[in-house]
């Protein structure tokens, strides 16, 4: 069952809304972040970013940058 929960969210997609959201940041610097190639995401008739993209993002700010009240400074 913990597999099939774990597979779940690694096909998991967010739109850019759903994706800023979850990451505390304004859809402006999303796109960003999409544009610079630090987020890889699919074109699916609209922007579609995946669960472990996403994971993979936050692992890199975290080891790279200072974080203040969850927004990269």
């Amino acid at each position: 069952m913990m597999n099939e929960n774990r597979d779940v969210y690694e096909l998991r997609t967010y739109t850019v809304a759903e994706a800023a959201a979850l990451l505390g940041i304004s859809k402006d610097k999303l796109y960003e972040y999409l544009r610079a190639g630090k987020i890889p995401h699919l074109k699916m008739g609209m922007t579609r970013i995946r669960h472990t993209a996403l994971v993979e993002f936050l692992k890199n700010m975290e080891s790279t940058q200072y974080w203040e009240g969850g927004v990269a400074c």
